[in-house]
């Protein structure tokens, strides 16, 4: 049954059911793109803007130049942040959030349909990376 203008998409799902799930899509989105690795995938995206083959035939030599030093400063500034604050987890925090994490995992919310895991949805959603996790977990010997 479709309501609201929204057309049934033919799932079974009602239209207050997809704009929930669509509401909770964007609160992760927006989450990621304020973590340190959506801000720093953002960042190389941009260099690789600047080092295309094809970037000469989108910007002038001078822009092409100021775009790279610009996305590299960035990308620096950003990992250096990061430096600065790589202990804030201690070992509690990384014992909560790696039984978060595999929680997620063993949930298959986060699963496609071959079985693996989609890693890059689940980092949005939960609002840390794996990568961070890893690190974390092995400077507390967990």
């Amino acid at each position: 049954m479709a309501h609201r203008g929204y057309p049934d998409d033919g799932t079974g799902r009602d239209a207050d059911e997809r704009k929930a799930q669509r509401d909770e899509q964007v609160a992760a989105d927006k989450a990621w793109a304020a973590s340190y690795d959506g801000r720093l995938s953002y960042a190389r995206k941009q260099l690789v803007l600047y080092t295309a083959s094809n970037a000469s035939e989108m910007f002038g030599p001078e822009t092409i130049t100021a775009g790279r030093q610009e996305w590299e400063t960035k990308i620096t500034a950003i990992k250096a942040e990061r430096a600065t604050c790589k202990d804030d987890w201690d070992r509690e925090t990384t014992i909560e959030r790696r039984a978060a994490w595999n929680d997620a995992v063993r949930s298959g919310k986060y699963n496609a349909r071959n079985g693996s895991v989609l890693v890059g949805t689940l980092e949005r959603a939960i609002g840390y990376s794996l990568d961070e996790l890893r690190a974390a977990v092995k400077r507390h010997n967990l």
